[in-house]
C-alpha cells in the first residue's frame, strides 16, 4: 500500500503533511519543474566530493597512525600529532552540552520563553545532540573542514476509528438524541500517530551534497542543501511508499572505495555491505530560488531521488514548516534541516582546509626527520678495536667472539690496547629542526604546549610571556568557539520549528501551571517570537575545582546582597566537594537584629554610680542579689580574725614590753621613679 506523500525523512516518516491552503497551492507548483536538471547538479557534486575525499582519507589515516600502506619500522616513524591536536582543540572548543537561553522578541511571549526554553533543551537531549556534535567536532578539525548534521522529526502511525463530528458542536437537537441514544456520530478513519521522536545525526563529509558554485559560509543562504544517505529495505518501503516489485530496482550500496571516508581495509572486508540496503539522495531547497511564481522566500522543498527509479519518489514541500493563512507566511522551521559547520573560510571556497591538511607538510618533515634519527642510530654501532701486539691470542679470539663484557686482561696500559672507532655523531642541529617543524605546527594551529596540555620546555618562555601566549590563545579559539555555538544554535532553532508543529509539551518535568502558561500562546507561532543563545564558554567543561571558584566568587560578591538566594549555589559546591548537602544543611536561622556598638571602660570605683549599675542589669552583667548576698558574707568571714583561746591560770605573767625597734616609713606617699625602657642618641 502507498503511504501518503507527508513525511520527514530518515525512518522518520509519516509525519502528518503541512496543511497548505487551496489558493496557496494553486499559486505554488507542487513539485520540482525538472528532476533532471537536479539529477545533474547532485552527479557533479558527487564528481567534486570524490576529489575532496582522497584528501579526506589521508587526514583520517594520519590521525590514526596509519600514514603508511604498508608497515616498516626500519626507516619510518609513524608520529601521530593529528591524534593529539585534534583532542586537544575538540575539548577546547566543545567539551559539553550547554543549555540554551530563550528570551523573548517581544514583550508579551516574556513569561512562556523560559517555558518553552525548557522544552527545547529536554529536545535536545533527548535528540541526543551531545553525541552529534562530538562526532561532528573531528569532521571539522581533522578529516575534511566541515560537518554537518540533520535535524528531523519521525513518526509512526496507524489506522484508528474517531468521530468524524465534535459532540460539543453539534445542534441541540441531535445533543438531546444523543444522550437518548437514538443518534451516532458517524466514525472515519485517520492516521494516529501511535509513536513519534525527534533525531539528531551526523551527516558523513563524504555524504554531504552542496551547489559546488556556492561560495559562501553560511549555508542557509545556499540554493540547496542535501545529503546521500542509507536506510534497510524495510525502512524504504515505509518511508517512500515502495512496492515490493520494485525491490530488485533499488536495493544495493553502489559506493566504492572513493565515496567513503574509511575504504575497505581489506579483501575480506568487501561486499559484506547489506544486500538489502537503499542508498537515497534528498535535497532541501529554497523554492523562490527556482520557482519563479513563488510568493515566499522562506518556503523549502524537499525532493528524493532513489537508486533505480527515474522519478523523484519525495517531491513536496518539506513538513517541517507549514503555511499559515492567518499569519500570512510560514510557521515552524524557517531554516535547512541540514545544519552545516565550518571553523574558517577561505575565499570564495565553501569547503575549507582543515587543521590537519594545513599543517600536513610539517608533520611530513617532522615523519621524515624521526627516520633519519632512526638509521642514524641503527648505522652507528659501537665498533672496538684491539692491539694484537699487546693482546694475548686467547684474549683477542674472545673478544672478537664477543664474550668480554667485563674486566679483559692486559700486559700494560689498557687504554693503548683496546679502544673504540669514533662513530658518527647526530648533528645537533638536527634535532633543533625538530623544535622549528613543531613551533610551525603550533602557529598553524594556535595551540602550544600550554593548550594541548603538555608541559612546557623550562626556559622557554617567562611568566609573563606565558600569559600573553594564553591571551591571544583564549582569543583565537573564542572565535572558533563563537562558530560551534552558531551551529548548536542552529540546530536548537531548527528543532524548536519541529517541536511546536509536532512535539508535546505535557512533559513530566514541565509542571501544570507551566503548561497551562504556554496554552495562553500560539505554539505554533511562538519559535518565532523567541531568540535562542548561549551562555557564554558554557561549552567548555570546567574542573570542579575551577566550578567550586566560580560559585565562591558570586557567594563572597553577592551573598550579602539580599537579591540572592545563595543556598542552591551552596548546595553545587558541596556536591562538587562530593559531600551530601543533605546530611550537613540545616535550617537557616533569623540573623540577629543590628545593634549599635557601644564601649564602656569601667572601674572599680564606678560601680557606686547608679547607672553604671543599670546599664550592668540591662547587659545581664550584674550579679544577683543571691550572689552578692554570699559575697557579703564572704567578705565578713575573711576580715573578722579567730577567736583567742582563754587565758592558762598557771602561766607566768608576760614580761613588761620594751621600746619598738621595727622600720618605720617615714614618708608613705613616696615612690620610685618610673624605669626608662627607650634609649636616646645624644
Amino acid at each position: 500500500m502507498a503511504l501518503p506523500n507527508n513525511m520527514v525523512l530518515e525512518s522518520e516518516a509519516l509525519a502528518p503533511a503541512p496543511q497548505v491552503s487551496a489558493a496557496d497551492a494553486q499559486a505554488k507548483p507542487a513539485g520540482t519543474s525538472s528532476p533532471s536538471k537536479w539529477k545533474a547538479r547532485i552527479e557533479k557534486c558527487k564528481t567534486k566530493r570524490r576529489r575532496l575525499i582522497t584528501d579526506w582519507t589521508i587526514n583520517i589515516d594520519y590521525r590514526r597512525g596509519k600514514q603508511f600502506d604498508a608497515d616498516s619500522d626500519y626507516d619510518r616513524i609513524a608520529v601521530a600529532c593529528d591524534w593529539s591536536m585534534t583532542k586537544s582543540k575538540q575539548s577546547q572548543l566543545f567539551s559539553q552540552v550547554p543549555k540554551i537561553v530563550s528570551t523573548a522578541k517581544q514583550k508579551a511571549y516574556a513569561p512562556a520563553a523560559p517555558i518553552f526554553g525548557k522544552v527545547v533543551n529536554d529536545q535536545l537531549t533527548a535528540a541526543g545532540v551531545g553525541v552529534a556534535m562530538d562526532e561532528c567536532l573531528p569532521d571539522a578539525i581533522n578529516a575534511a573542514g566541515i560537518a554537518a548534521v540533520i535535524v528531523a522529526y519521525e513518526s509512526r502511525q496507524a489506522p484508528k476509528e474517531v468521530p468524524s463530528l465534535d459532540p460539543a458542536k453539534l445542534p441541540p437537537e441531535l445533543q438531546s438524541m444523543l444522550a437518548m441514544g437514538t443518534y451516532q456520530i458517524p466514525m472515519e478513519t485517520i492516521d494516529a500517530v501511535i509513536d513519534e521522536r525527534f533525531t539528531i545525526n551526523r551527516i558523513s563529509p563524504a555524504d554531504l551534497l552542496w551547489p559546488i558554485e556556492f561560495t559562501g559560509s553560511d549555508y542557509d543562504k545556499a540554493p540547496w542543501v542535501g545529503r546521500s544517505g542509507r536506510m534497510t529495505w524495510s525502512e524504504a518501503k515505509a518511508a517512500f511508499g515502495l512496492t515490493d516489485e520494485q525491490k530488485n530496482l533499488v536495493v544495493g550500496d553502489t559506493r566504492t572505495d572513493v565515496d567513503k571516508l574509511t575504504p575497505s581495509m581489506s579483501d575480506d572486508a568487501s561486499g559484506q555491505e547489506d544486500d538489502e540496503t537503499v542508498s537515497f539522495d534528498e535535497i532541501f531547497y529554497w523554492r523562490y530560488r527556482f520557482l519563479a511564481d513563488e510568493k515566499y522566500y522562506k518556503a523549502i522543498q524537499r525532493v528524493v531521488f532513489i537508486k533505480g527509479i527515474d522519478a523523484p519518489v519525495v517531491d513536496e514541500p518539506w513538513a517541517g514548516q507549514r503555511f499559515d493563512e492567518n499569519l500570512g507566511g510560514y510557521i515552524g522551521s524557517c531554516r535547512f534541516p541540514i545544519r552545516v559547520l565550518t571553523l574558517t573560510y577561505i575565499s570564495d571556497e565553501c569547503i575549507p582546509p582543515s587543521d590537519s591538511a594545513m599543517i600536513r607538510p610539517q608533520v611530513d618533515e617532522l615523519i621524515k626527520s624521526r627516520g633519519q634519527i632512526m638509521k642514524q642510530r641503527d648505522h652507528s654501532i659501537p665498533v672496538r678495536w684491539f692491539d694484537v701486539n699487546r693482546i694475548d691470542a686467547t684474549i683477542q679470539t674472545q673478544l672478537m667472539q664477543g664474550d668480554y663484557q667485563g674486566f679483559i686482561p692486559t700486559n700494560g696500559d689498557g687504554t693503548r690496547a683496546i679502544g673504540e672507532v669514533a662513530r658518527s655523531s647526530y648533528p645537533r642541529e638536527n634535532f633543533q629542526f625538530d623544535s622549528v617543524i613543531k613551533n610551525d605546527m603550533n602557529e598553524a594551529l594556535g595551540m602550544g604546549p600550554n593548550q594541548q596540555g603538555t608541559p612546557m620546555a623550562s626556559g622557554e618562555h617567562s611568566a609573563t610571556e606565558a600569559g600573553i601566549t594564553q591571551e591571544n590563545f583564549q582569543t583565537r579559539i573564542g572565535y572558533e568557539r563563537a562558530k560551534c555555538v552558531n551551529f548548536f544554535i542552529g540546530i536548537a532553532d531548527v528543532m524548536a520549528g519541529l517541536v511546536v508543529l509536532y512535539g508535546d509539551f505535557e512533559m513530566p518535568d514541565i509542571s501544570e501551571e507551566d503548561q497551562q502558561k504556554l496554552m495562553l500562546w500560539d505554539r505554533e507561532r511562538i519559535n518565532h517570537a523567541i531568540a535562542f543563545t548561549v551562555r557564554a564558554d558554557s561549552t567548555v567543561l570546567l574542573s570542579a575545582g575551577q566550578r567550586t571558584e566560580r560559585l565562591m566568587n558570586i557567594i563572597n560578591t553577592f551573598g550579602k546582597s539580599g537579591m540572592i538566594n545563595p543556598q542552591s549555589l551552596i548546595d553545587e559546591v558541596l556536591s562538587l566537594a562530593d559531600i551530601d548537602p543533605a546530611t550537613v544543611m540545616v535550617e537557616p536561622k533569623e540573623p540577629p537584629k543590628d545593634q549599635p556598638k557601644i564601649s564602656y571602660n569601667f572601674k572599680g570605683e564606678d560601680l557606686n554610680n547608679p547607672m553604671v549599675v543599670a546599664v550592668l542589669v540591662e547587659g545581664g552583667m550584674a550579679p544577683s542579689i543571691e550572689s552578692l548576698e554570699a559575697a557579703k558574707k564572704m567578705m565578713m568571714a575573711v576580715q573578722i580574725p579567730p577567736a583567742a583561746p582563754p587565758p592558762d591560770p598557771n602561766a607566768a605573767p608576760p614580761a613588761p614590753a620594751g621600746p619598738d625597734t621595727t622600720m618605720q616609713d617615714a614618708r608613705p606617699d613616696w615612690q620610685m621613679v618610673d624605669r626608662i625602657n627607650q634609649r636616646r642618641e645624644v
